[in-house]
């Protein structure tokens, strides 16, 4: 849970400082055509990468300690079943 929480908090650090980025450097991005029509684009696909590559990590990297709930069994359960959607978020928590 730390990488996940030190990413929420130099995301926004970092996505603020991509803001328009084609303006700010434009020795490194003032070629880019998509960057000047969408100029919020850089700040939020970095953090958002950044995101969700620690809620990944976390997800399959982080050992249960519980040992009572296995995220996987609850997986390999809801897809070998019929049940809707919803009892498998209610399975998993």
């Amino acid at each position: 849970m730390r990488g996940y929480s030190r990413v929420s908090i130099f995301s926004p650090v970092i996505g603020g400082s991509l803001s328009k980025p084609a303006e700010r450097f434009p020795s490194l991005f003032g070629d880019s055509d998509f960057l000047k029509k969408y100029p919020y684009f850089l700040p939020c696909a970095v953090p958002a990468t950044f995101t969700l590559v620690a809620w990944l990590m976390t997800f399959f990297l982080l050992k249960e300690v519980c040992g009572c709930i296995s995220i996987s069994c609850a997986i390999s359960d809801f897809l070998l079943s019929d049940r809707p959607l919803y009892i498998f978020f209610v399975m998993a928590h």
